[in-house]
């Protein structure tokens, strides 16, 4: 992961052409300031989604949304049902989008009896 100070230096040496956060591991908060920071320089963001599961997908949609610089959601639609396996509702692509409904929070409603069948000890 990188840090706020290294992202600068980065874009001071010219480093790289699109930046793309892991909103997984930066957080949101993190991903605002390099969102911030690349837009100042006219760079893009693609944010990049790894192994991360569905709540990741979801900060990463929303992040995608809220940011004036967006380039691409760098994703894989096919692993998403099964990073969707605890919740219920969750973010899914239409015609290669996805839309934001009005609904509060991530757009994900965690499943509580799938939750348990992966929590160890009980």
């Amino acid at each position: 992961m990188r840090t706020s100070w290294e992202w600068r230096q980065w874009i001071d040496l010219q480093g790289f052409d699109v930046a793309m956060p892991d909103i997984a591991r930066t957080g949101l908060s993190e991903g605002k300031w390099i969102a911030a920071l690349c837009d100042a320089y006219n760079k893009p963001i693609s944010p990049h989604i790894g192994d991360g599961g569905i709540l990741s997908v979801a900060a990463s949609i929303h992040y995608s949304a809220a940011i004036p610089n967006l380039q691409t959601l760098e994703h894989a639609h096919r692993p998403l049902p099964i990073k969707a396996r605890i919740v219920s509702k969750y973010p899914k692509p239409k015609n290669g989008a996805f839309h934001l409904d009005e609904t509060p929070g991530l757009g994900v409603e965690i499943d509580e009896k799938e939750l348990e069948r992966f929590t160890y000890g009980r």
